[in-house]
Formats: C-alpha cells, sequence, structure tokens
C-alpha cells in the first residue's frame, strides 16, 4: 500500500538501533509530511558526518578523518593511563564523567571465540604497541560487564603482565540512586566483592 520509495525509507530506518517496524513507519511518514524542512538538513547532516567523520588511527575514537583525536594530542592529557572501551560511545559515557584525565584506547569490540573474534580482529595488537610507545603506567580496563568483555579484559591483563604496569578494571556494583531490592544478585554480588573502607 506504500509508495517504493517510501517502503525503501521504512526498511533502510528499521535498520538503525532500536527503531522497530512501527517505529520506522512513523518516522518515516512523518519526515515526508510534517517534517519536510527538517528531511533535508538531515540528509544534509548525514552526508556530512560519513564524509567527516572517522577513527582516530591512534585512539580508535571519533574524530575528523585522517587526524589524531583531539584527546590523545592535547598536552595537557595523561597519555601514560589509558582508559580501553569496547566502543566509541563508550568512551564519550566516560569522557562526559569529566574525571579521566587520560588518554583512551577503543578496542572496536569484544573476544569472542564461539564468533570468531580473536585478538587480531579487534585492537589489542594496537594498545600493547601504544604501552611501549607512550611509557604508559597504567591501563584502566572499562569492558562492559558480560562473558566476552570479562574473556576480553584477562586476556588484556595477561597479555600487559609482562610490561610491569598497572592494570586495573572498572569496580562493579549498586548504580548511585539504585535500590538494593531490585538488584540482581550478581550486582549485589559485585557490590559486596568491591566494597570501600569508611
Amino acid at each position: 500500500m506504500l509508495p517504493d520509495a517510501l517502503k525503501r525509507l521504512v526498511h533502510e530506518l528499521k535498520k538503525l538501533p532500536g527503531v522497530g517496524p512501527r517505529g520506522a513507519e512513523r518516522i518515516a511518514l512523518w519526515l515526508i509530511t510534517d517534517g519536510v524542512g527538517v528531511s533535508s538538513a538531515l540528509s544534509d547532516a548525514l552526508s556530512a558526518a560519513v564524509e567527516e567523520v572517522g577513527f582516530c588511527p591512534v585512539c580508535g575514537t571519533l574524530t575528523r578523518k585522517g587526524e589524531q583525536c583531539p584527546m590523545y594530542t592535547d598536552p595537557s592529557r595523561d597519555k601514560t593511563r589509558i582508559c580501553v572501551v569496547e566502543g566509541p560511545l563508550d568512551a564519550v559515557a566516560i569522557e562526559r564523567s569529566g574525571v579521566f584525565d587520560g588518554t583512551y584506547h577503543v578496542l572496536g569490540g569484544v573476544l569472542s571465540p564461539l564468533e570468531g573474534v580473536t585478538p587480531d580482529d579487534i585492537r589489542i595488537p594496537d594498545l600493547i604497541k601504544r604501552v611501549k610507545d607512550d611509557s604508559v603506567v597504567e591501563v584502566i580496563i572499562a569492558t562492559n560487564p558480560s562473558a566476552e568483555g570479562d574473556v576480553t579484559a584477562n586476556y588484556i591483563a595477561d597479555e600487559l603482565r609482562s610490561y610491569g604496569i598497572g592494570v586495573t578494571r572498572l569496580a562493579r556494583g549498586l548504580p548511585t540512586g539504585g535500590l538494593i531490592d531490585y538488584a540482581d544478585s550478581d550486582t549485589i554480588e559485585k557490590a559486596l566483592e568491591n566494597r570501600i573502607k569508611l
């Protein structure tokens, strides 16, 4: 019942994270009816982002294509501390906290033996090179608390042991404002393991 061009737009919108079939239809219809001005601006912004945005060749964070990111080139950042994350948005989230003044290293995924993802498929060799080149003293592993994230964290820690540097992992536990009776048993276990002295 929909014109082919609109069906194609709906099909492409469904590929976006968190957008289902009904949501894709609503967005597509809004774009061609009420959002005509937004559609043009959105198209221009998307084209510009695809043309101009790339990954830092050192860190893997988002930056202008072909350039090192401002977080790595900023002389006030501590290059001796690297926070290792799975994806660029993880670095953005940590940076938003305003408490980390080191640099980042985006792996671009996690190890997954079942899916055939090996250390060479993600940026672990690049991390080891950075540890040597930047005289790193601490690597903070901030992979997600999942089976694959844990495997990746343990692998990186094992690889870095011979370099005599500190390797730490983000603590796990109850979130600020979280209620204990709503927490699952794994979260409570990690909160107890990572408790601090008052």
